[in-house]
């Protein structure tokens, strides 16, 4: 309960750390913070999410790349240029 009660506090300093620099260079410092921090919570929870579309992206890409080497034509392009 001492934790919950010592974050409010924190919290609510900060608050009013916010409200005191509402002017200035130190507002847009302390709103840029705020942003980055709740651009990287938000990147947090969908990372794995990313990660997977990209997997799945990269062997889409292996696949097309495997299917224009295994179209007929191709394969004897290659043999024949094997063979030359």
């Amino acid at each position: 309960m001492n934790e919950i009660l010592a974050l409010e506090a924190a919290l609510r300093a900060y608050g009013v750390e916010l409200q005191h620099a509402a002017a200035g260079e130190e507002r847009k410092k302390l709103e840029a913070e705020r942003d980055a921090l709740e651009d990287r919570a938000i990147l947090g929870g969908m990372m794995d999410v990313l990660v997977d579309e990209v997997l799945r992206l990269k062997k889409i890409a292996f696949l097309e790349a495997c299917t224009e080497d295994t179209v007929t034509n191709k394969i004897t392009t290659l043999g024949r240029a094997a063979s030359a």
